[in-house]
């Protein structure tokens, strides 16, 4: 809900508002489980409905929040290409993760779920990224002559000796995130990354074209971090040049640079509803969240000069911390605004002036949100533990 709250409703959700959401082929029901727990942890009234074709998948989904207690889900079975039909009414948030690159026209769905979208409101997308993917639709293709008319239990079998001896020289030998794991995959995770009969991947111009067709705008990429060229760039003139790009086409040069990612998580909202004046780092009045962590606990790993490591395929990046982060840290709990956290670290750092505390959260939260996403915006006070 921090993500949602950040990159769909730009900081600004109304815990006196009902909030309605979608999960669009919600499966076994991660997704909805958490929003729907998140959502009553902060007093949303409002339901979340979880809709999916396989009736399996429901009643699996329907167990796990009866044993959570969770009474703020409605459980709908159906195709979300029919959303239209359903007359489930609008939402404010719809998930949508890792189905339409199945469907035989993705971009059908998509305006299906822009259709059943409330005013205001938004969407969260994850889809398989291309590059990342090198070698598999080799493979997948490859199946296809090798297991014509074959039960799905035989094509299994059959799949698994032909991967298990692909040739060095193959593709899917040399992408890292195919090669090594596929013993640890389950029938149902193998059926599905291999003998899919429909599935696509996007990279990330096609991604952002694909907003750009149903009058979407893209708002937030997880992680942002990963999409920034710079991450990629030594070179401090091609680093400069990049940072002039438009948004859609800096990430686009950072996935060519990565060459390793495998899927796009994204959110996204209605092109005309963008506000005034967009939350950032940059804005004093704004609230910085940290999920999942204990602030002072948090702030004692990382005291001046600490690195901080993130390994993206078979590449580290490190980020050293500086002399005030640990501070700003150790004061982060939802509820000060930035400008309350300088008030109180000027006691401690009276030279601490406004212009530099913000140069320092904003070489932190380009750490800890933009690589690690850890750290999230909002405009009112959130409770994130």
């Amino acid at each position: 809900m921090l993500e949602v709250n950040q990159f769909v409703f730009d900081g600004a959700l109304n815990a006196g508002r009902p909030f309605r959401a979608l999960f669009a082929g919600g499966g076994t029901g991660d997704g909805t489980l958490l929003v729907a727990a998140q959502a009553k942890a902060m007093g949303l009234p409002g339901e979340v409905v979880h809709l999916d074709i396989s009736s399996a998948a429901l009643k699996i989904a329907q167990r796990r929040a009866e044993r959570r207690q969770l009474q703020n889900i409605r459980f709908v079975q159906g195709s979300l290409l029919d959303l239209e039909q359903m007359a489930l009414g609008s939402f404010d948030y719809i998930d949508c993760s890792g189905v339409l690159h199945h469907l035989s026209d993705p971009d059908a769905g998509l305006r299906a779920l822009c259709g059943a979208l409330a005013p205001g409101g938004g969407i969260g997308l994850m889809l398989y990224g291309e590059y990342g993917r090198t070698g598999l639709y080799h493979i997948q293709h490859g199946l296809r002559l090798l297991t014509k008319e074959l039960t799905p239990t035989q094509a299994i079998a059959r799949a698994r000796r032909f991967v298990a001896g692909l040739p060095p020289t193959a593709w899917a030998n040399r992408n890292p995130q195919l090669a090594g794991d596929n013993a640890n995959l389950d029938d149902t995770e193998f059926y599905d990354r291999y003998l899919h009969s429909q599935d696509r991947a996007y990279t990330v111009g096609q991604l952002y074209q694909m907003a750009w067709d149903c009058d979407l705008e893209v708002t937030g990429l997880v992680t942002p971090g990963r999409y920034d060229p710079r991450s990629y760039l030594p070179d401090e003139e091609l680093s400069e040049h990049a940072a002039t790009l438009p948004p859609g086409q800096a990430a686009e040069l950072a996935e060519l640079l990565d060459g390793d990612m495998a899927m796009h998580s994204f959110y996204l909202r209605p092109g005309s509803e963008g506000p005034q004046t967009p939350l950032g780092p940059e804005m004093p009045s704004a609230i910085p969240v940290l999920r999942h962590q204990d602030q002072i606990a948090l702030a004692a790993k990382l005291p001046f000069g600490t690195a901080l490591r993130r390994t993206y395929g078979g590449r580290e990046v490190s980020f050293e911390m500086r002399e005030n982060s640990a501070a700003i840290i150790a004061l982060i709990d939802g509820q000060r605004s930035l400008s309350e956290i300088h008030d109180t670290l000027r006691g401690e750092f009276p030279k601490l002036t406004g212009s530099a505390f913000m140069r320092d959260f904003a070489y932190l939260y380009d750490i800890l949100h933009g690589h690690m996403f850890q750290l999230f915006l909002s405009r009112t006070p959130i409770n994130s533990k």
